[in-house]
């Protein structure tokens, strides 16, 4: 039994002097998440931001179709439930009414290279509050897939919208859960 005990506190003595060396994580606990599913990822734009980003997305042609609102925000929020699905929150905020609209997105993520790719083709709208007409024309079917590249160490996620396979905008996105 003394021998039991003294293996028990050498033992014991060994996992303390473990845990208090160099807070330098160990290679095991280091490694990259295989997954995004249970990751949650945000981005706030104010109204100068989204109306350069709307801009982009329009391939550099302003119209009447892209008027925003001075105080306008808008946050996107990109929570990956499942391994195949994503739900896109849109939250805009404008000085007359709020908008908050969610979408389910197909996608696939690929672990060695860290990337993410969106079918936008694909995607369901699973609700748009206010329910009005303008927004029942949301429709992204014939859309280019999006590629995402996460960054595990800086806590990004890298959205690049394509059309006819160039990039037409970038959205940063920061890691929230």
């Amino acid at each position: 039994m003394m021998k039991l005990t003294a293996m028990f506190v050498a033992l014991l003595a060994i996992l303390t002097l473990t845990a208090c060396g160099d807070d330098k994580p160990s290679p095991i606990n280091n490694q990259e998440p295989s997954t995004v599913v249970d990751t949650k990822w945000e981005k706030e734009m104010s109204t100068e931001e989204l109306k350069g980003f709307l801009l982009l997305m329009n391939g550099g042609v302003d119209s009447d179709d892209l008027y925003v609102p001075d105080g306008t925000t808008a946050t996107f929020v990109f929570d990956f439930f499942s391994g195949t699905d994503v739900y896109f929150d849109l939250n805009l905020v404008t000085p007359l009414l709020p908008v908050k609209m969610r979408m389910q997105i197909p996608y696939t993520y690929n672990a060695s290279t860290e990337t993410v790719l969106f079918k936008l083709s694909e995607n369901t709208i699973v609700s748009v509050e206010p329910q009005l007409p303008a927004f029942s024309d949301i429709d992204l079917s014939e859309a280019d897939d999006a590629i995402g590249k996460v960054n595990w160490d800086q806590k990004t996620l890298t959205i690049n919208f394509t059309e006819d396979g160039a990039t037409m905008a970038s959205l940063i996105l920061k890691q929230t859960k």
